[in-house]
């Protein structure tokens, strides 16, 4: 889907959707997730569903989500994609993981995957995930570009508003001294 400058195709995970709520929360991580979704909206950035996102989606999401999403069909902002999963990646996040960790890497490696085939930025509440996949990009260098942001983060809606650009604080592979 080719997409106006300034515009991009970003992975939300089901976890926003489901968060979300009725249109009426009032807890605070209700209304971040409901704020980002419609910066996405407003700021005309597509949202990725490749189809296993799309079926989490459907399983997770809130009335809000839901309405959310049918008008971002409505008005053609939604990227579905085929993104095959990337056995050489997955090998290579899993490598050393304990069992526990195995089964949560390959649950959200394929965030990972359709990010990469798109614009490299995901929208996710998972901090545990996200510090996993963090602590390994000095092994998975194919990481290393994706941004990765949390709707209850500080200043998060205005850069989506922004045009979501790359900083290095959001990356994955970021630390203080890069």
């Amino acid at each position: 889907m080719a997409r106006a400058k300034g515009v991009k195709s970003i992975v939300v995970d089901a976890s926003v959707a489901r968060a979300s709520g009725k249109e009426t929360a009032t807890h605070p991580q209700a209304i971040h997730c409901r704020d980002i979704l419609q910066a996405i909206r407003t700021a005309g950035h597509a949202l990725v569903l490749t189809p296993m996102i799309a079926q989490e989606w459907n399983d997770h999401q809130s009335n809000f989500a839901r309405q959310w999403r049918a008008n971002m069909m409505a008005k053609k902002q939604i990227a579905l994609l085929k993104v095959e999963a990337d056995e050489r990646l997955r090998e290579k996040l899993i490598a050393g993981a304990s069992d526990t960790m195995t089964v949560e890497i390959l649950k959200d490696c394929h965030l990972l995957e359709a990010a990469g085939a798109t614009d490299n930025t995901i929208i996710a509440l998972d901090e545990t995930m996200r510090k996993q996949f963090a602590t390994q990009c000095g092994q998975v260098s194919e990481i290393a570009p994706i941004l990765w942001a949390n709707p209850s983060e500080e200043g998060i809606t205005d850069w989506v508003l922004e045009g979501a650009k790359a900083q290095p604080q959001k990356r994955l592979c970021y630390t203080a001294d890069s």
